[in-house]
């Protein structure tokens, strides 16, 4: 197998044996979810706002940023401890 692990980022590198032993990752995904609504909220809390409208242009991208990076760390911590996705 060659080695394409130049392509994640380097979080999930490291746990690049776990992430090929996964064959469907959608219940793992769905779980994800779970981690992004949550570093969200928590974001919104901190910014005590909840209407996104009111968001100036770094407050939103910083919103996308911790979205994704919560996604992500839930989807790691997921594969990582080999927790089933159901």
């Amino acid at each position: 197998m060659p080695d394409d692990t130049h392509f994640l980022c380097p979080e999930c590198s490291m746990l690049a044996d776990r992430i090929r032993r996964v064959t469907q990752f959608d219940g793992y995904e769905n779980r994800a979810l779970d981690g992004a609504v949550e570093a969200a909220g928590a974001y919104m809390d901190r910014l005590g706002k909840t209407d996104l409208c009111e968001f100036d242009a770094g407050e939103a991208a910083t919103l996308c940023r911790v979205i994704v990076r919560g996604f992500g760390d839930r989807l790691r911590h997921l594969i990582a401890s080999e927790e089933a996705p159901f």
